[in-house]
């Protein structure tokens, strides 16, 4: 076997692998891809609820102390006008601008949040 072969072939391998693992997470992954093939749908509804959902995992560091690293997942939960409830997972910039009453069109996709256009109308106590 050539010096090249003794270098290239695991090196390959490695390449290999780690396309086979992107590829498979990239296939488990949730929503957006889950919901390509669906259709968007456009619905009146008000935010009746809004939760966040931290978690923690400790981080370790080579010669150093554990440090606890933090993520945070945002949900709102919309209530339609036939009464369904449906909760989406956001980012943090949607959910900060969303208040619990809010109304207006929710726009979806099967499992994925997509937009929320909320009613513009003037404040009853600044009309004055």
């Amino acid at each position: 076997m050539a010096e090249w072969e003794g270098v290239l072939l695991p090196f390959l391998g490695v390449v290999a692998a780690g396309s086979a693992a992107v590829l498979f997470l990239i296939a488990l992954s949730p929503g957006r891809w889950r919901d390509r093939g669906r259709p968007v749908v456009s619905v009146r509804a008000r935010v009746v609820g809004k939760r966040p959902d931290v978690s923690s995992r400790p981080f370790y560091q080579e010669n150093g102390p554990v440090q606890m690293q933090t993520d945070t997942a945002y949900y709102v939960t919309f209530q339609t006008e036939d009464g369904r409830r449906l909760e989406f997972r956001t980012d943090g910039a949607r959910y900060g601008l969303l208040a619990e009453m809010d109304e207006g069109v929710l726009m979806y996709r099967g499992t994925t949040f997509l937009h929320f256009e909320r009613d513009v109308e003037p404040m009853r106590s600044l009309a004055r």
